[in-house]
């Protein structure tokens, strides 16, 4: 889902939610921005370092899945408590 989709959709939640959501949209933009950062480093690093730089990009990745999955949570419970 692009960023515009999300704010598009953010728009006709609620206040709350829609805060909650904002929050976390930013959330997985700078994590998704962090882990390109992240793999150019890695493309350039020595071999000494790639095993480091690997478990950090594999815990940027395992973030940006779980902030992913609390965004649909969100969305859930809102779509729940509304009808």
């Amino acid at each position: 889902m692009k960023i515009s989709d999300r704010r598009t959709q953010a728009a006709a939640e609620p206040p709350e939610t829609n805060l909650v959501l904002t929050e976390v949209d930013k959330l997985i933009a700078s994590t998704e921005e962090r882990i390109e950062q992240q793999r150019r480093y890695l493309r350039t690093v020595a071999a000494a370092g790639k095993p480091k730089a690997n478990a950090k990009l594999e815990a940027m990745q395992s973030a940006l899945a779980k902030l992913k999955k609390y965004r649909l949570r969100v969305l859930e419970l809102e779509q729940n408590q509304r009808g």
